[in-house]
């Protein structure tokens, strides 16, 4: 038995999807409660039913019936959304022209004819490609599979299995200051379902958020989508997510439709026509109920319309997934409400939607909800309405202070050995010990560059730190040396060798004629990024300014020498006589 209702049916107490008739249960119909009682028992055995057809690509299976199946038995096949093509894919993220099959000799070869969205096998973006028995055609929401002379047709409709298995995020990994964010996180989605994730503040729900999507992927773990790895597929696959930020990213002087046309016609291809996008749009605020306000300004909308428009903007390119961070922040308990009516509905109409929200009050209307505690454990996922009394609390704001003042409870341990978790979930509970295993492993975040304080002896001198700004202190150690000028690689000073020869003594002594040689590459430099040296003898000329002058750190330096708006004159030009 298979729910289709937007109440659900429940089995003691617990709302479930499907019911397998094996034995004698009962059924409640709409309420765990006060709903109708239904009594199902095993009949006669059925006869067999026809296989449905497969594709198998790799490890992935996409068991489901057809969409069509067509005929190619000429050389050349189009693809594409006109109507001119052999194969027609009636899909708006698909080009007029997107594809094409070609035969070379005994193998069909797939060539992508610049498409906006792209064309991908078994998830890799192609620009052409040989296609074999087991390899599966991505082009926008349809699966496309050759079967000899035949090419089957799948459609994406949302009806999609979701699943995440030993989820870990940990940051600064291998080195003593990592930390966990996330702690093997597994759980399955059924179809069509809304799922709510809940927990303390820092329990790592943004980190699972980012996980589950695929923007930061965790570093290790893996989530199928449709039986499907999305960090493998993700180039194909994320055109089958949405994800709706906390901040609106909306332009408040445009009207609803403005923006939403916007958006269409940066996310469509430019093939799409005006009439092809406005009836999508207008598809798209007939089912979230902004018709009336669609020539309305989004400065002027309320809390709950301006959240349902990024929604729409979503909703354009029909996400399968749909996922929603924080979407009733800041709004009054009735937006609250009609927010969450309408995430409902959107999981009825046949969409997979995942919310993080802090709003408990209506969490009644998700079908699965998912508490984190602190440190980024599973503490529960399950039907909400079994929540509190799992948890022996009367309300969730007791539950959230439980979970972060109980730290000594291995929640996640209790939550598997529980008989709650055997009955929502089919799959094992996963290995508590860190996965090892190079298939359950995605590879970790780029390992963060650390401090390069040991290779400074090794470094030019240009990419050494810079000596500190004359007369200003540099910290506890500066009375103990002399104060040196500013060397900027705009103002470079013959000064600065003194420096150098500080961190590396190979350098030539200052006032040789290897170190003149070296310093007379300044002449070509702008005479405001030039010290003036001209009036000084010659033999003190290269010399370095704290043997010039001596008393450089108890009186005021010489404006006319050392200011930077000075013009100086190039070393040799003729000096005049000094007004002194």
């Amino acid at each position: 038995m298979v729910n289709h209702s937007s109440n659900g049916m429940f089995v003691e107490g617990a709302r479930v999807e499907r019911v397998a008739v094996a034995r004698p249960v009962s059924v409640m119909l709409g309420s765990a409660s006060s709903g109708e009682l239904v009594q199902l028992a095993p009949g006669g055995r059925p006869e067999a039913a026809a296989p449905q057809p497969v594709a198998v690509v790799g490890q992935t299976t996409v068991a489901r019936p057809p969409t069509a199946v067509h005929a190619i038995d000429q050389l050349v096949v189009t693809i594409g959304r006109g109507p001119d093509n052999d194969v027609v894919l009636n899909d708006l993220l698909v080009s007029r022209r997107h594809a094409m099959l070609r035969r070379s000799g005994s193998q069909w070869e797939l060539v992508d004819n610049n498409s906006a969205n792209g064309t991908y096998v078994n998830g890799t973006r192609i620009s052409r490609a040989l296609l074999g028995p087991s390899d599966i055609v991505g082009i926008g929401h349809q699966l496309l599979h050759l079967s000899g002379d035949r090419l089957v047709e799948y459609v994406d409709t949302g009806d999609i299995s979701y699943e995440a298995a030993n989820l870990r995020v940990v940051t600064n990994k291998g080195s003593k200051k990592s930390k966990v964010l996330l702690a093997d996180v597994s759980f399955a989605l059924p179809q069509r379902s809304l799922l709510a994730v809940v927990g303390p503040s820092g329990a790592g729900k943004s980190t699972l958020l980012g996980a589950l999507t695929g923007f930061r992927p965790a570093t290790s773990g893996s989530v199928r989508y449709d039986d499907r790895d999305l960090y493998d597929n993700y180039a194909e696959l994320r055109h089958r997510i949405g994800f709706v930020p906390q901040d609106d990213i909306l332009h408040t002087p445009l009207t609803v439709r403005r923006a939403l046309n916007y958006a269409a016609r940066l996310r469509f291809p430019h093939d799409v026509s005006a009439a092809e996008r406005n009836q999508r749009i207008q598809e798209v605020l007939t089912e979230l109920g902004l018709s009336t306000q669609a020539d309305q300004r989004i400065d002027s909308l309320s809390g709950g319309q301006r959240k349902r428009t990024s929604v729409a903007l979503e909703l354009l390119t029909k996400p399968s997934l749909l996922f929603l961070d924080e979407p009733t922040s800041g709004l009054d308990p009735g937006y609250e409400k009609s927010v969450m009516q309408t995430l409902r509905s959107l999981a009825d109409d046949g969409r997979s939607v995942v919310v993080v929200t802090h709003n408990i009050a209506h969490l009644n209307m998700c079908d699965r909800l998912l508490i984190l505690a602190p440190g980024g454990r599973l503490a529960y996922f399950g039907p909400p309405q079994q929540a509190l009394s799992y948890f022996h609390c009367t309300d969730f704001a007791d539950l959230f202070t439980l979970l972060e003042r109980d730290t000594t409870t291995d929640w996640t341990a209790r939550f598997y050995a529980s008989p709650l978790h055997a009955a929502v979930t089919a799959h094992p509970a996963p290995n508590p010990a860190h996965p090892t295993s190079a298939h359950h492993q995605s590879p970790g975040p780029t390992k963060r560059a650390g401090p390069i304080r040991h290779l400074v002896p090794a470094l030019p001198g240009r990419h050494r730190r810079r000596p500190p700004i004359l007369g200003v202190p540099a910290g506890p150690a500066a009375a103990a040396e002399p104060v040196r000028p500013r060397r900027t690689r705009q103002r470079r000073t013959l000064t600065g060798q003194s420096h150098r020869r500080t961190l590396n003594p190979t350098l030539p002594t200052a006032g040789t004629a290897d170190h003149r040689r070296r310093t007379d590459g300044l002449r070509g430099l702008h005479p405001r990024n030039r010290q003036r040296t001209s009036h000084l003898p010659p033999r003190t000329r290269h010399r370095p300014i704290r043997q010039r002058l001596p008393s450089l750190q108890t009186r005021r330096p010489d404006r006319t020498n050392h200011h930077p708006r000075t013009h100086p004159r190039i070393p040799g030009d003729a000096v005049p006589a000094s007004p002194r």
